[in-house]
């Protein structure tokens, strides 16, 4: 069975939301460790974006399988909300961590909001896609 073309951009952000988690978890594990600017609550903060950054991409890779499996349609709209979901959810974790750093000031631009409103996109995107489940032709 092939992919359908229509799913490759999905694929490819998913398999970069993967490699990229590894390589910020690595970050977070050794690279924030022992920089006085951030604290133990700001890595565990990193650790859950990476987290839940390694756990929608792996998502997304198996969504696509299943819908291309059980002939799930139009599914490219809740792959589309979890992937924008998933990006302002762990990004605005990173910057917000990153801001003690970076001094850029994250909370004057407005990023915490960003976090809940990913959390709330990433949690839509599964419904969605449920609920395209439910109506699935057998």
């Amino acid at each position: 069975m092939e992919l359908d073309i229509k799913y490759k951009p999905i694929v490819i952000i998913a398999l970069l939301f993967v490699s990229l988690g590894i390589a910020l978890g690595a970050i977070g594990a050794h690279g924030l460790e022992g920089i006085e600017q951030i604290s133990n609550k700001n890595i565990e903060s990193w650790k859950t974006g990476v987290l839940y950054q390694l756990f929608q991409g792996l998502g997304l890779l198996v969504l696509v399988l299943f819908s291309q499996f059980f002939k799930v349609e139009k599914v490219k709209l809740s792959l589309s909300i979890i992937t924008i979901g998933t990006f302002l959810f762990s990004f605005s974790i990173y910057v917000l961590v990153l801001n003690n750093i970076w001094n850029i000031n994250a909370l004057k631009y407005a990023m915490i909001p960003l976090t809940p409103i990913g959390g709330l996109l990433m949690i839509l995107g599964w419904v969605v896609f449920l609920g395209k489940v439910l109506v699935a032709r057998r």
